[in-house]
């Protein structure tokens, strides 16, 4: 259709004058502010009140709020956290007076509320599943020995191994049980070529027992003959009723790799816990924390704990990019949460070298190889569309590629999900259990016999682990994990030709604490990060670096720093070098081998926003004022652009809101400035969305980063967001095209429209308490609409009509603020549309500010 001939144009106005007098209001305005000042100080003396009788409600509730506010102070005033270390921390490390970082000091309250979140009730056991010792690992004769008393001697027994062609279960039936304990002995016995993958399943119909009941099976009810190869679990469980099922655990089988020459090798063993903050690691984990002081106050070993580990991102892939590679993902790569990331993890660059002296390599997690997550996406080997053998295969490669050996255990954990109605243990259960037994305990048997394996053959190896025991929505499911952990830590202890690293990639980065308290977001950027160290490889290092792990302690390090460190380790590396792309960032070709300068802070470290400083006073702390309200203003109106621009980025023609709301906020909070170069200022806040939509008394949560500058034409720019509130949820009602991680949808209706346009411009919502106006432009389709306070304001265009697109064209003229983008602009409006166009913010607070837009507009029938 050709434009329309006709062409409007308009124009507003709006001003902020300040008065040299003190006019009548002013003088209000300030007895007002003697008289809140008389009953604050009132109020600090007296918590107690007494309100009349003739008290206005508005008066009960600011008084009430008050009384709230002070009882939460003094109970925070006896809620003084403090930064947890190990017992001989402080004599290990060196003198702190001139250092220029120190964690920021927790948040009062936060110990009290993670007491009231994480220690609330007992942690969850598997006793709600009954325990089978069908057949059990002899590790004295090497072979496996099975029991009578348990399965049917009158029926088969199954056993599953992984199929070679396949990457699943395959299983067969054995006609007795001594048949099953002659093949599992096979499998370990060393003189033959059978082969495994660290594990067996047996399955059997159990010993008639007439006090079994089939209701209360553990693990749901269906057909239990059934393994699908695609896992998709449909809702459905694996019956166990009269059968009993067992994973039973088995040492590698060890193919020697080309031997090293000297025996002064050192084993790399890394565990990575997904989201364990430091802070975290020693609230949740006691007997741990004991095991390690034990450790530490022995003779065969020394532990180094890093008080100040700054956290690359919030999320995985960043993280083990930089750990194995060195590489520090470039702006211009950033992706979805649920996208594939721009690259494959290339773990090729640093398993590859230790491959060239004779290293194994090995890769274990406890995630499903078939999901969405984990090894197959970080390799970019998913192709969920091929057939299985098919996916196996490319996985394969794609580990063949990455230079990884092995992956054995990580193999028995689909069915482990599976048995649990789980693709991934990212939003529960409490427990991951199987035969009455945690996922961990199998994992972590399993490394025992592969440490000893190695240790016993003198075959050097670069082991690489992740649980996912802590990523979860409650912060309690790591509680778990203590026991077993404490055992693994006592048992690496004693491997005297290998470092241990055990380190988290993030804090938790969902769930109650991280929306209740700031000290969850501290938290999310100061990840774990410990280290131990055998007394043979303490000599095999020498003096120098020792001390420079214990100086290191109390110094702010980063990724880059673990990683140089571990590739210092390369037999006959002796030249390393730091690439020169990271050269800006002050890391020594020997990362944390070397002693790290005082004066290191977070301007000289990477870190991928949004990101917090863990450094005391680099982000300052500041008010909620209105300056900040508009950037808060800012900031959501780009989320919900960015929402509208992915919901007509899909094939059909559509456009504004569908299933995925409007974000409409009512406050903000914990604002933080970093005031850098060339006049940028850095804000960073929480934004606060009530989810009316499901009925819930709950805010969706989101984290802002907004860059400002009164030297740049569009003075402000959203660097990055992180949705910090719970959100898996919201994928079964999303638009397909539109980020999970920015939807608030109506979980009881998929496909459920959106508030259209028309119902936000003609009962207009308030934003962060700030009222509308609404001016119709033209037609009763187009509308402008204008929210202001004292510092500034923002205005947005809202299409309502259905037949009509529109073409802005937007200019302003301003006195003494700041513009979030450059002008003049011009914008398409499409129908439903409501696109944030612009906010302004006033420079100074002392001088007068000025805003006056000019509009034209044309318009097309569709």
């Amino acid at each position: 259709m050709p434009m329309a001939v006709c062409r409007r144009h308009l124009t507003s106005m709006m001003t902020r004058y300040r008065t040299r007098c003190l006019s009548f209001r002013t003088m209000f305005t300030f007895a007002a502010l003697l008289a809140v000042v008389f009953v604050y100080k009132y109020w600090r003396n007296n918590v107690q009140v007494k309100l009349s009788d003739s008290a206005s409600h508005d008066d009960i509730d600011v008084l009430v709020g008050e009384v709230v506010r002070k009882l939460n102070l003094q109970r925070q005033v006896n809620d003084r956290c403090s930064i947890p270390h190990l017992e001989n921390w402080a004599k290990s490390t060196t003198s702190r007076t001139n250092r220029s970082c120190d964690r920021i000091h927790p948040i009062r309250g936060s110990c009290q509320l993670a007491d009231d979140l994480f220690f609330s009730s007992p942690t969850e056991s598997c006793s709600h599943q009954e325990f089978y010792n069908i057949c059990q690992y002899e590790e004295k004769i090497n072979a496996v020995k099975c029991y009578n008393d348990i399965c049917d001697p009158e029926k088969p027994v199954s056993v599953a191994t992984i199929q070679e062609h396949f990457g699943i279960l395959r299983w067969q039936e054995f006609p007795t049980i001594s048949k099953v304990q002659t093949f599992i002995s096979n499998l370990t016995d060393t003189r033959n070529n059978f082969q495994h993958h660290g594990f067996v399943y047996i399955k059997c119909h159990k010993v008639i027992d007439s006090q079994f009941d089939d209701e209360h099976s553990d693990y749901g009810d269906i057909d239990d003959e059934v393994y699908e190869d695609d896992l998709a679990l449909a809702g459905k469980g694996h019956l166990v009723g009269h059968y009993a099922h067992q994973l039973v655990v088995l040492p590698p089988k060890i193919t020697k790799h080309k031997a090293v020459r000297t025996n002064n090798y050192v084993n790399v063993n890394v565990l990575l816990l997904d989201s364990v903050s430091r802070h975290h690691f020693f609230r949740s984990l006691p007997k741990t924390v004991k095991q390690l002081n034990k450790v530490n106050n022995g003779n065969d070993s020394v532990v180094f704990d890093f008080e100040l580990f700054q956290s690359l991102k919030g999320r995985t892939y960043e993280n083990l990019l930089a750990f194995f590679t060195g590489e520090i993902l470039d702006d211009n790569d950033k992706f979805g949460t649920l996208d594939l990331p721009p690259k494959p993890l290339n773990t090729g660059a640093l398993f590859g070298e230790f491959k060239k002296h004779g290293y194994e390599t090995t890769w274990f997690e406890d995630l499903c190889w078939t999901w969405e997550w984990g090894i197959a996406k970080n390799l970019l080997a998913l192709y969920p569309d091929l057939k299985l053998e098919e996916r196996w295969q490319k996985l394969k490669q794609a580990m063949y590629t990455a230079r990884i050996d092995r992956f054995d255990i990580t193999l028995s954990s689909c069915e482990v999900l599976r048995v649990n109605l789980q693709n991934d243990p990212f939003h529960g259960p409490d427990a991951v259990c199987y035969n009455g037994k945690y996922q961990h305990e199998y994992i972590l048997e399993y490394l025992n016999y592969y440490h000893k394996t190695m240790e016993r053959l003198r075959q050097p190896y670069f082991n690489h682990v992740i649980l996912n025991v802590a990523h979860e929505d409650s912060g309690r499911r790591i509680q778990t994990i203590d026991a077993n952990l404490a055992d693994y830590v006592k048992e690496m202890s004693h491997q005297q030709n290998t470092i241990t690293i055990m380190y988290a990639d993030h804090g938790n980065s969902y769930g109650d604490f991280i929306a209740k308290t700031e000290e969850g977001r501290i938290e999310m950027f100061n990840p774990m990060l410990f280290m131990i160290v055998p007394q043979k490889v303490s000599k095999m290092l020498g003096s120098r670096k020792m001390a420079a792990l214990r100086a290191n302690q109390d110094r702010l390090v980063s990724m880059l720093d673990l990683h140089y460190m571990v590739r210092s380790l390369i037999p006959q590396n002796k030249n390393p070098r730091v690439d020169t792309k990271n050269k800006k960032y002050g890391v020594h070709p020997y990362g944390l081998f070397n002693r790290i300068a005082d004066d290191r802070t977070c301007k000289t470290i990477p870190r991928l926003q949004p990101n917090l400083c863990i450094c005391q006073g680099f982000d300052s702390k500041v008010a909620n004022n209105t300056n900040n309200a508009i950037l808060a203003e800012f900031a959501l109106g780009e989320l919900n652009n960015l929402i509208q621009q992915q919901y007509k980025s899909s094939q059909s023609p559509r456009s504004g809101f569908g299933s995925c709301q409007r974000l409409v906020a009512t406050r903000f909070d914990n604002v933080r400035e970093n005031h850098q170069e060339d006049n940028v200022v850095i804000t960073k806040m929480d934004l606060y969305i009530p989810n009316h939509l499901n009925h819930e008394e709950s805010e969706e949560i989101f984290y802002v980063i907004i860059e400002s500058s009164v030297d740049k034409e569009n003075g402000m720019s959203l660097l990055s967001y992180e949705r910090t509130s719970k959100y898996g949820h919201y994928k079964k009602c999303s638009d397909n095209s539109v980020n999970v991680n920015l939807c608030v949808c109506s979980l009881g209706q998929r496909n459920h429209k959106a508030r259209g346009a028309e119902k936000y411009v003609k009962q207009p919502m308030p934003v962060f308490g700030h009222d509308n106006t609404v001016k119709e432009i033209h037609n009763k389709c187009l509308y402008f609409l204008e929210r202001q306070n004292n510092a500034g304001g923002v205005v947005e265009v809202a299409n309502i009509c259905q037949d009509v697109k529109y073409t802005v064209v937007f200019n302003m003229e301003v006195s003494h603020m700041l513009v979030s983008r450059t002008l003049p602009t011009k914008e398409d409006i499409l129908p439903g549309e409501i696109k944030f166009l612009i906010a302004m913010v006033q420079t100074r607070t002392h001088l007068d500010w000025k805003w006056t837009y000019k509009a034209s507009f044309s318009w097309e029938n569709i």
